[in-house]
């Protein structure tokens, strides 16, 4: 039961609002102009109900989206205090026949406004296969109203009609997702790999050819070529399989209890070598026992990735430092570096996929970006976004967010 100064106008968040959001998102429909198999549907809405008005609309964090609109002006409008915010509540249809008797709405603009002077509202929740309302498909007009049994069963068939074409839809976007994906795939195997392996194919002939006529210095050259070509095509194969495993579903997220300091240690310690190499100092600056609910393998190699390209996009004698901070029931851990920074159009392409766009690293290290793509996608498994802060010559921080642990939030 409400307090009694409670606002009744003002719909409470759905239990799983959370949930209820990122499921929204998904469809990738909030915000997009009307189409015609949606505004058909609504159309019918009207005719069926006997209303002078009907609408698709998309419940959003703040904002009502209207997908579809019939015979009625505006394309959004605010979701408190809203009809539409009350009805995602709602596991059938919520009828309001006559809304100025209705203490939740008799003082709501649309109702008290002459030129809208809303009396009846019936919507009928989307709901996903989960249960989750995406928003309502609604019928009003400025009469009241009463419906029939037939009315509010049409309704819902309608509303269930609506959810199968927004699936739909979310499946030409996966589809569309997985085509881009697949071509990137395909991009960096013919560009990236093809011409490491030509590079390595082609000095590990002259030295089977030549050995004995170079000189100690042009084979220790060689070596040394090879080995970092070796290395930079290994990681970039392990950084394609993890990828494609992400893709296809194989790389379950198993999240667990992790201490936070032995996890970053541990990783750290796989790249010292490579950080030596340019004399490039790495800094661990935790707090003790901070324990998260994450995946080992995708922090792991989320962290791997960040520290690797820090590394790679700082000169010698730089420093590299990894630090975190607490924040209610996250950490957020950065990996910051006083290398080459970028501009701020830099920062925009970062997460397109473009490996043509890849910026050489400052002894000329070659990458696809295809790491950063994959630690954006961990990153977003572990409910969080990679946030990048940089400035040309001075820098960059990628900053991202993991759960705490109830060990440490009880």
């Amino acid at each position: 039961m409400m307090p009694p100064d409670s606002d009744l106008s003002i719909a409470p968040l759905h239990p799983q609002e959370k949930q209820r959001l990122e499921a929204l998102a998904a469809y990738a429909l909030f915000g997009t102009q009307p189409e015609a198999q949606f505004d058909e549907i609504v159309s019918l809405v009207a005719q069926i109900c006997g209303s002078s008005s009907a609408l698709l609309s998309l419940v959003g964090e703040d904002l009502l989206w209207f997908k579809s609109r019939y015979n009625y002006a505006a394309e959004s409008g605010p979701r408190d205090g809203s009809f539409c915010s009350h009805a995602i509540l709602h596991d059938d249809v919520m009828i309001v026949e006559d809304a100025s008797l209705d203490e939740r709405f008799n003082q709501n603009p649309l109702v008290t406004c002459p030129s809208t002077h809303v009396r009846f509202y019936a919507g009928a929740p989307l709901l996903t296969e989960d249960g989750l309302p995406l928003g309502v498909i609604c019928a009003i007009d400025d009469q009241p109203k009463s419906m029939t049994s037939l009315q509010v069963q049409t309704l819902k068939v309608l509303a269930n009609q609506v959810v199968a074409q927004m699936n739909l839809h979310r499946s030409v976007v996966r589809m569309q997702q997985i085509n881009q994906n697949k071509d990137k795939f395909f991009a960096i195997i013919a560009h990236d790999l093809k011409a490491a392996f030509h590079g390595i194919l082609g000095f590990s002939d002259v030295l089977d050819t030549d050995f004995d006529e170079l000189e100690d210095k042009t084979k220790r050259e060689i070596a040394s070529y090879l080995n970092e070509s070796s290395h930079a095509t290994y990681k970039l194969l392990e950084n394609l399989l993890e990828w494609a495993r992400l893709e296809n579903g194989a790389m379950p997220y198993r999240p667990k209890q992790l201490q936070l300091d032995s996890l970053v240690e541990e990783t750290v310690a796989g790249l010292q070598f490579s950080a030596a190499q340019k004399n490039i100092r790495i800094e661990i600056q935790l707090q003790p026992d901070i324990w998260v609910h994450g995946d080992r393998h995708m922090l792991h190699s989320l962290i791997h990735n960040l520290l690797g390209n820090a590394i790679k996009f700082t000169p010698e004698y730089g420093n590299i430092r990894i630090y975190d901070e607490t924040q209610q029931d996250k950490v957020v851990i950065s990996v910051e570096d006083n290398g080459m920074g970028m501009t701020p159009e830099q920062v925009q392409r970062l997460f397109k996929g473009d490996h043509n766009q890849s910026t050489k690293g400052t002894h000329g290290e070659k990458g696809t970006g295809l790491g950063l793509l994959l630690c954006q996608q961990f990153v977003q498994q572990h409910h969080g976004s990679l946030e990048v802060n940089s400035s040309v010559g001075r820098g960059s921080t990628f900053s991202f967010g993991i759960p705490l642990s109830a060990k440490v939030l009880s």
